[in-house]
């Protein structure tokens, strides 16, 4: 959806989660509804390439998050996000961070270029002890 200079991008509808509320997991909507797999890369790589008016200068915003799917599950993910940092665009990710190795997040962060213009919001609930009641397959630690 672009409103107001923001653009919603749901990158993938895969996720490693069973959080009960997701209609991934909802057993009235077939799977085929909402499995359809991945955003091109060099599709969303042409987005960012084709609208930096847009984007710069805090003109705009490219939103990477999902209804059905978690960012992160891209495959290139890490690609299209230092792209999109390198070209100065105000990012927000919401994630439930799950399942990344410490060499996922290092690889990130050596290839990102960092501002003040990216948000994270990881989406835990609760503590250790609780966090996995809701967001389901969820892994503490990771």
């Amino acid at each position: 959806m672009l409103k107001d200079n923001v653009l919603e991008i749901e990158l993938t509808t895969k996720c490693t989660l069973g959080c009960p509320a997701c209609p991934r997991n909802d057993p009235k909507i077939p799977k085929k509804e909402w499995d359809v797999g991945h955003i091109d890369t060099d599709l969303i790589i042409d987005v960012i390439n084709q609208t930096p008016n847009k984007w710069s200068k805090n003109k705009g915003k490219l939103l990477f998050v999902g209804c059905y799917g978690d960012p992160l599950y891209q495959p290139d993910f890490i690609k299209i996000y230092s792209h999109a940092s390198h070209k100065e665009v105000e990012t927000l990710i919401h994630t439930n961070g799950s399942f990344k190795t410490q060499a996922w997040w290092d690889k990130l962060i050596s290839t990102t270029r960092w501002s003040n213009s990216q948000t994270w919001e990881f989406s835990v609930d609760g503590l250790e002890d609780t966090n996995h009641l809701y967001r389901i397959n969820s892994k503490w630690n990771s």
